[in-house]
């Protein structure tokens, strides 16, 4: 697909109601914010795609088809490539899990509003389970607030599959000029079919890498329920869309271990298994802390180093 095609089809998408201007301006403040007097980056930006995507079946949408997904590795992810000093767009559907929140203690909402109060006003705890979720709540909103003053996460709401690439279009050509010191982390789930209005819409992930943000590292993200094809779907997507990792998971067990799967030598691909320890709460404490490690290498462009 041509650019000029391309254009032509993102135009065409159903989101009048979505303030784009408003994005544009927010995405500039928040790279402005990052940015040095000497005009460069203080800090390495993730662009995270976290969610589903719903495909509306008509342009008024009475009528859709949603997938699932929760958004808790997008968010969970968020939080660590916040601690790995990262500032963070994170682009998510409406609704989903957002960072931080997803770590608050699962308690009903009343309960848990009183409990915020007797941390903030240092009351002591009438037991141990209370005296855990004072804990948590407390370290929770310590770390959001730091977060909140730093001003390193910028969060874009999405609903359909449309807004969804209008977005990341726009987000992409924004931070093009930044070239490998972008790191997009496609953790969302996007829908696999759409309803056209003009033509069947493309897979982007090739707009992405080769049009949209050349210069930047994209990891993208495959879940699967038969292992005996993850693989060779993640390969896939390395060479259709040149995207230089994916991580692979199986449904049943996505959130106890996953695979890098990324380009190696001869045309093969290189796989790096990961499993989460007892030690760690959320398999993401292993997972970002590597991805931002390759994502340095891309910079220095080692990325095929280990």
């Amino acid at each position: 697909m041509s650019s000029q095609q391309l254009n032509q089809l993102l135009e065409d998408f159903p989101v009048e109601s979505m303030n784009l201007q408003r994005v544009q301006d927010d995405l500039h403040k928040f790279l402005v914010t990052h940015t040095s007097t000497s005009e460069a980056l203080q800090r390495p930006f993730v662009v995270i795609t976290s969610g589903g995507t719903l495909v509306p079946l008509e342009r008024r949408c009475v009528r859709f088809i949603d997938n699932f997904s929760a958004g808790t590795r997008g968010a969970k992810s968020a939080q660590e490539f916040l601690l790995e000093g990262y500032a963070v767009i994170f682009m998510h559907r409406k609704g989903s899990v957002q960072p931080f929140l997803c770590d608050l203690p699962n308690i009903p909402t009343i309960k848990l509003l009183q409990l915020s109060d007797s941390v903030q006003n240092q009351e002591t705890a009438d037991s141990n389970v209370q005296q855990q979720q004072h804990a948590i709540l407390r370290d929770t909103l310590k770390a959001a607030a730091a977060v909140d003053s730093a001003g390193t996460l910028l969060s874009i709401e999405f609903e359909s599959i449309f807004e969804y690439l209008k977005l990341l279009e726009l987000v992409a050509v924004h931070l093009q000029g930044l070239g490998s010191k972008i790191l997009y982390y496609l953790a969302a789930a996007v829908s696999d079919f759409y309803i056209p209005w003009r033509d069947l819409v493309p897979k982007m992930l090739g707009a992405l890498t080769k049009q949209w943000a050349p210069q930047a590292m994209v990891v993208s993200f495959k879940l699967e329920t038969d292992p005996d094809i993850l693989v060779s779907k993640a390969e896939g997507a390395i060479r259709l869309y040149s995207v230089h990792a994916v991580v692979a998971n199986l449904l049943q067990t996505r959130k106890e271990e996953v695979l890098i799967v990324r380009p190696g030598i001869e045309d093969k691909v290189e796989v790096e298994a990961m499993r989460r320890p007892e030690t760690a709460d959320v398999i993401e404490k292993l997972l970002v802390p590597r991805i931002v490690h390759l994502h340095g290498n891309f910079q220095l462009g080692r990325l095929h180093t280990s």
